[in-house]
């Protein structure tokens, strides 16, 4: 934990030693504190008189002549001119400020070696923050709150958190409206709430354990102002929490995803709660991203590891040894742009599904992924299910059918052909078919001469009679043909 200067102004003050004048970069970090001896070291806090510091600072700085007996703190080009004149009694108070400071540090980093829970950590909080506190999960759940407040119920939402243990989505659902909840959610970090109109003020932070638990801390202003110097000590308090594992009874996110994929029932309430966590509770419509390593270099763990450091939205996770990631349809242009910069050097293959709202038929979004990157194009490295979707339908049919009763007997009857002449009469027909029965364009396309083409076409009508100016024979034959070359049919046709 870094001790700044605006930190060991705030003990000064906790402790009726009042501040008249400052100035300078407030949150500079401090190695220690030390008396003046002619000279300032760097990054030190140097305590003496106004009159004997004032040259440090340069001829900028110029004392007011009833100044210059007071006792001032001089930190690079930062400075505190304070209301006291005994030198001694600001040095002690100083060194007594970094004490307890690292004091809570070591207290803290000692109990996570000796195996506290939650409760145990935030119990050794209280006195430093001083104020109603408690630890949740992405959905709610109420892990440890400050027992020195339990039967201290100033408002609605701390009543409900020392009752049931939970935390009311509706108090989520508030903090959302500050400018700076998407940089606590999104960037892992510790930010001031300040709501006027409801009186209310209050610290919030979130840390990602290494087990995707997205635990929250949010100190509640009541008797005692939350500063930036509790920002700080709530942020070391997050750090801490990172080593420890929590409650059993806990969810993770992935573990509710992969739930889903395993087509299990979820709680409704866990759905909102991902949907406010992940901040999407706005959006209308998801995609499944699925990543497979196609040489097979990098393990699915390292993969997501990769990944998840790499992109700066979605929510990434694994299931059954495959790398997941699920996005707000709207976000995904960003992201792609993202991905094509990693595809190369990951050696990754992206199979993207249907844009989706449903979560229970999230296993369907899968299989889409799946088919995308079967039939991923070689040029393309992201494959998205919409650009395959008959590839994907006849997949799905393969499941329920056998899918060669399907074909139109005019295509088995040319598939057999050709396979006995080593002709090409199938795909000449759904080339002729594809281009709307253009001559030109057909011709084109086959890379033949149109004198060519009219002899198969006439081989084709000997063959088999089909009225081509029927629009459902045409797209019966067309369909055929594209489920034969997307199954595994064997040589022989036949119904």
């Amino acid at each position: 934990m870094d001790i700044s200067v605006d930190m060991i102004k705030e003990r000064f003050i906790s402790q009726s030693c009042a501040v008249l004048r400052e100035s300078g970069k407030k949150y500079t970090p401090l190695a220690g504190v030390r008396l003046f001896d002619g000279a300032c070291l760097p990054n030190y806090l140097t305590i003496g008189r106004c009159g004997e510091l004032a040259g440090s600072l340069g001829a900028a700085f110029q004392p007011l002549p009833e100044e210059n007996k007071l006792v001032m703190c001089v930190a690079d080009d930062m400075f505190l001119i304070l209301d006291e004149l005994c030198l001694p009694k600001i040095l002690n108070l100083a060194i007594a400020a970094f004490d307890y400071y690292r004091n809570y540090e070591n207290q803290l980093m000692n109990a996570v070696y000796r195996g506290a829970d939650m409760q145990e950590l935030l119990d050794l909080t209280e006195p430093y923050f001083k104020n109603p506190a408690f630890i949740a999960n992405w959905h709610g759940e109420v892990f440890a709150f400050t027992k020195a407040y339990a039967n201290d119920y100033f408002r609605s939402a701390w009543s409900h958190i020392v009752k049931k243990r939970r935390l009311p989505l509706s108090s989520v659902q508030t903090l959302r409206n500050s400018p700076n909840y998407y940089t606590v959610t999104h960037k892992n970090t510790t930010a001031i709430f300040e709501f006027p109109d409801n009186d209310f003020k209050c610290i919030i932070g979130k840390v990602d354990s290494p087990l995707d638990y997205h635990l929250y801390l949010q100190i509640m202003q009541c008797k005692t102002p939350v500063t930036d110097t509790t920002c700080v000590l709530a942020t070391t308090l997050l750090s801490a929490l990172e080593s420890i594992n929590p409650p059993q009874e806990a969810t993770s996110l992935s573990e509710l995803f992969c739930d889903l994929l395993d087509k299990k029932t979820v709680d409704p309430e866990k759905l909102n709660w991902v949907l406010v966590t992940l901040g999407w509770e706005k959006c209308d419509h998801f995609l499944l991203l699925s990543f497979w390593n196609s040489e097979g270099s990098l393990t699915a763990e390292v993969l997501c590891g990769e990944l998840k450091t790499s992109l700066v939205r979605g929510q990434m996770f694994i299931w059954n040894e495959r790398p997941l990631m699920l996005i707000c349809e709207s976000d995904f242009a960003e992201v792609k742009v993202q991905i094509e910069q990693l595809v190369n050097e990951l050696s990754f293959i992206c199979g993207v599904s249907m844009p989706f709202s449903r979560w229970d038929m999230l296993s369907v979004q899968f299989k889409q992924t799946e088919t995308s990157i079967r039939y991923c194009d070689q040029n393309s490295r992201i494959s998205l299910c919409i650009d395959h979707i008959w590839e994907y339908l006849f997949d799905q049919l393969e499941d329920m059918v056998n899918i060669s009763q399907l074909f139109h007997p005019a295509v088995i009857t040319l598939a057999n052909y050709d396979r006995k002449k080593n002709a090409q009469l199938l795909l000449t027909l759904y080339v002729y078919l594809s281009n709307e029965r253009s001559l030109s364009l057909s011709a084109d396309k086959l890379f033949v001469h149109r004198n060519t083409l009219l002899y198969r076409l006439h081989r084709i009508n000997e063959l088999v009679d089909v009225d081509l100016t029927n629009e459902e024979v045409r797209a019966h034959i067309m369909l055929s043909y594209r489920m034969m070359k997307n199954a595994d049919i064997p040589p022989q046709i036949r119904r």
